[in-house]
């Protein structure tokens, strides 16, 4: 829960300030993209978070290590669930019924796949092994928002006529 809330905070108050500055360095105009830094630090943090949970509580270690990477988890959950649904509905904001709901669906549907798919695959790799693969593809994951950063506004106008199309059905 504490890793949680300081990752609402992050991606909330403290990543609206940081997109304000990058805004006024661009003459005052924002670029959505401006949100996706964010994610920079919690490609480290989240994967961190699951290794030490990993590697901690498979090898037995005192109870608060774990606590320590759940809490990091906690935090980068927390920063890619609200930097994502900011980004999406600063680009796309006639959508937004829409885009929640897909990027609600999409969330549910990884969980479900992880509630039952990780468990065989700790039985198949070990709990280590397991959230090292994990952490490494968190890590995949997230510093994907690189190619958003540099590309995003060149696909935001790409998609333009079709977001236009399908704001107005």
């Amino acid at each position: 829960m504490i890793g949680s809330l300081i990752g609402a905070y992050f991606s909330g108050p403290l990543n609206d300030r940081f997109v304000l500055f990058l805004s006024k360095r661009n003459h005052g105009f924002r670029e959505p993209e401006y949100r996706l830094w964010a994610f920079m630090p919690s490609a480290i943090i989240l994967p961190a978070g699951l290794i030490i949970y990993g590697v901690t509580s498979a090898h037995g270690l005192p109870w608060i290590v774990p606590i320590i990477g759940t809490g990091l988890v906690g935090f980068g959950l927390s920063v890619a669930g609200a930097v994502t649904m900011s980004y999406i509905l600063d680009c796309y904001p006639l959508l937004d019924t829409q885009v929640i709901t897909t990027i609600i669906l999409i969330r549910n549907l990884v969980g479900f796949g992880i509630t039952w798919g990780i468990q065989p695959w700790i039985t198949n790799m070990g709990q280590q092994n397991t959230f090292i693969c994990v952490g490494a593809l968190s890590f995949a994951v997230t510093v994907f928002a690189l190619f958003f950063i540099v590309f995003g506004k060149s696909l935001r106008r790409w998609t333009a006529s079709r977001y236009l199309r399908l704001a107005n059905m």
